[in-house]
Parts: C-alpha cells; structure tokens; sequence
C-alpha cells in the first residue's frame, strides 16, 4: 500500500511540475509578447515627443515670423501714416497752387483784356485821325469796320456765302473811295487800318 501511495504521490508531484512548468512557459511567452508590446508603445512614445519636439521647434519658428510680420505690420502702418500726412500737406498745396494759378489765369485775362482795350482804343483813334486827313466820315469808317467783322467771323465758321457778301460790300467800298480821287495806297493803308481794329474787335 505504501509503494502504491508513494508512486502516485511522486506522479502527482510529476504532473504538477509539469503543468507548472508550461504555465511558466505560458508566462514567459506572455512576459515576451508584453515586451514587445511595451517596446512597441516605447517606440511610439519616442516617435510623438520627436513630432511633438518638431512642433514646438515649427510653433517657435511660426511665432518669430509672426513677430517680424508684426514689426513689418508696425513699420508699414508707420510709413502709410506719414504717406497720408505728406498727401494731405500736398493736397493742401496742390489746392494753393490751383487757386494761385487761377488768380494769375484771372489777372492775366483782365490784364490781356485791359491791354487789347487799350490797344484797340489807341487803333480807332489813329484810323479815326487818318480817315479825318482822308476827309472819309465817321460812319463810312465804322461802316468798313463793320464790313471786315463780318469778314472774319464768316471766315471762322466756314460761312462761304458771307464771306463773298463780305468782300464785295469791301471791294465796293473801296471802290467808292478810289472814285472820290483818294490815292490807291492812301484807300490800301486806310482798309488796312479798318482791318487790324476790326481783328481787335473780334
């Protein structure tokens, strides 16, 4: 009975080793698996602080740049300020300019204006006194006059029917006074005359 005891009790103590034993195979093939895992989470860990690392570096690298935009931002705004002070002070004397050159546009119109009436006064006094000399009345003088003003305007608008009528009214004239036994260069200086103030006239 003993013998038959101690031999199962030894073939338990064989079986429980041996079902030790693969359990401790289980868990070390389990320990191998965990560590491959945790190697592989280790390796994932490094990889996100790499990425992590060259995000920050990247964010560094986005926030210089957006300090220098801003200073460039800062800078621009500065000199667009002073371009808007410049063109506000050269409007000022754009518009101080324009006034000063239409008061000279002004003064010299009335300047021009008070010279021609001047000159044109001067004309009708010496054609006045030559026709005096000439013993041709006031009225056929200013009639002459009256005769090249419609000339010239007639010439400026193209007006060909006039400017025949004109000049016919003309040359009858000076006809009239060849007749009057004026002499042809005395008649020529006189028409001229009557010419030149009709032109100032106009």
């Amino acid at each position: 009975m003993t013998c038959i005891h101690n031999c199962n009790c030894l073939s338990n103590k064989i079986m429980e080793i041996s079902r030790l034993q693969m359990e401790v195979v289980c868990l070390k093939h389990q320990i191998e698996i965990t560590n491959s895992q945790l190697k592989e989470k280790q390796r994932q860990v490094e990889s996100t602080q790499n990425e992590l690392e060259h995000t920050r570096q990247q964010m560094t690298t986005a926030i210089f740049k957006l300090d220098e935009k801003q200073s460039q931002m800062n800078s621009l705004s500065g000199q667009l300020d002073e371009l808007k002070l410049e063109n506000r002070e050269k409007n000022v004397e754009l518009k101080l300019k324009n006034d000063e050159i239409q008061a000279l546009k002004k003064n010299s119109g009335n300047s021009q204006r008070d010279f021609l009436s001047e000159e044109l006064k001067s004309k009708q006094e010496k054609l006045e006194n030559f026709a005096t000399e000439l013993g041709i009345g006031l009225p056929k003088t200013q009639n002459l006059c009256k005769r090249y003003r419609e000339l010239i305007l007639a010439r400026d608008e193209n007006r060909s029917n006039d400017v025949h009528v004109a000049q016919e009214n003309i040359e009858a004239t000076r006809e009239g006074l060849l007749e009057r036994g004026i002499s042809n260069s005395k008649v020529r200086k006189f028409c001229r005359k009557c010419k030149k103030t009709a032109q100032l006239e106009v």
